[in-house]
């Protein structure tokens, strides 16, 4: 099968959800014997170059690399605001150069299939369409419109609550009519959830859910055999508002709590474009910011946490950590599209006293921590197997195609 992935963001270096998505699925792709190209934005705050090239793929895979500048300023915003219907990331990410790019590579090459990794590259299908006789898919990583409704509804500020809902409401039409469009054969939704709401909704594409899927490789060719050095600890990107308004709430409602019972527990806090100073006259908490190698880090932390409060779409760090025998302490929202049980494979606290309370209970008693850690693995390891999921995802491409 000859397969062009168009990536909004790069899955080389693979540091965030998405792009570990990406960075999976090309890999299963490729041992499974596919032709696979891979066309995708270097953005300024997502870069990547030819150096970012796996030695391993560099042979079998065809990068498209298109530099492309995403900036943007309160003119545009505004200007998008009160002159157009669309969200404002469709007009962010709809590039003439981009959209050159995709004009040539169609142009130059034949595919069976053309997957889409973001929403916004949907700008693009018109172009597709015209140039190319491939299915096409579109891999919805979450509900854009979702998090938008929820940044909205969690908003104070009424200047930002009014933009919000503004977005909220743009989303939810843009995303709808994406999912309808006939130029699209196939949709893939990485949790089930997301898969029974559109479906709520009137979406009648063809879709499966191929959830994220456990590539061990990685964590077992290295061996991360290492001492616990962090008792408790988060890892996520802190350029995304939901990991911030999680990690804010965490310190502000939960930490002092979890101090006064355990007073001299460290948290540790990990993850790329960390705000300068942050939480930085907060005591017991150590900011590691970006870490070169994220499983390191993790096999050396004891508890995960993952407070989230808004945001879609399946957590990829929790189901790594919990691949690693991790036991994690999320808010229900965090775990929305994974479904590992409350008290046996995971510990589900929603108030800032459930949460301390939580956390100190897997300190106090290792047997129950490792005892979570141990069935989050097990469950993980089976539930989000690679093998099993990859063929789901080949046997829907070939039904789309041949079809």
């Amino acid at each position: 099968m000859r397969i062009l992935m168009i990536c909004i963001k790069p899955p080389f270096p693979a540091k965030d959800g998405a792009s570990v998505v990406m960075k999976v699925s090309l890999y299963s792709l490729v041992r499974q014997g596919h032709e696979v190209s891979v066309l995708l934005m270097s953005t300024q705050k997502h870069c990547m170059t030819d150096d970012d090239i796996p030695e391993d793929l560099k042979d079998k895979v065809k990068f498209y690399i298109v530099p492309v500048d995403t900036s943007y300023t309160l003119t545009r915003l505004m200007g998008n605001y009160l002159f157009s219907g669309l969200p404002f990331h469709a007009i962010r990410f709809n590039i003439p150069k981009f959209r050159t790019t995709i004009t040539q590579v169609l142009n130059q090459n034949e595919f069976d299939l053309i997957q889409l990794d973001g929403l916004y590259l949907t700008e693009y299908l018109d172009t597709i369409y015209a140039n190319s006789k491939a299915k096409i898919i579109f891999r919805a990583h979450n509900l854009e419109q979702e998090i938008w409704e929820r940044m909205y509804q969690n908003e104070r500020r009424l200047p930002q609550k009014y933009y919000l809902k503004s977005l909220a409401r743009r989303h939810k039409k843009y995303e709808n009519k994406v999912l309808n469009d006939p130029k699209i054969s196939g949709i893939i939704c990485l949790s089930g959830r997301d898969a029974r709401i559109m479906k709520e909704s009137g979406v009648q594409t063809p879709m499966i859910v191929a959830e994220y899927s456990i590539d061990i490789s990685e964590i077992s060719e290295k061996k991360y055999n290492t001492p616990v050095q962090y008792p408790l600890f988060f890892i996520g990107s802190m350029d995304w508002t939901p990991n911030i308004e999680g990690i804010n709430w965490f310190l502000d409602k939960v930490w002092e709590n979890v101090r006064k019972k355990l007073p001299g527990i460290t948290f540790c806090l990990a993850g790329r474009n960390m705000p300068k100073g942050y939480a930085a006259n907060r005591e017991g908490i150590i900011v590691m910011g970006e870490v070169e190698d994220a499983y390191l880090f993790m096999a050396q932390g004891g508890i995960m946490i993952a407070p989230l409060l808004t945001g879609g779409g399946i957590r990829i760090k929790i189901i790594e950590g919990m691949a690693m025998g991790k036991p994690v302490i999320a808010t229900r929202l965090a775990l929305e599209g994974n479904p590992a049980q409350n008290g046996s494979e995971v510990i589900i606290a929603d108030t800032p006293a459930a949460f301390a309370d939580s956390v100190v209970l897997l300190v106090n008693n290792p047997e129950v921590a490792q005892k979570i850690g141990e069935d989050a693995q097990k469950f993980t390891l089976s539930y989000f197997d690679n093998k099993s999921i990859t063929e789901k995802v080949l046997d829907f491409y070939r039904n789309l195609i041949k079809n």
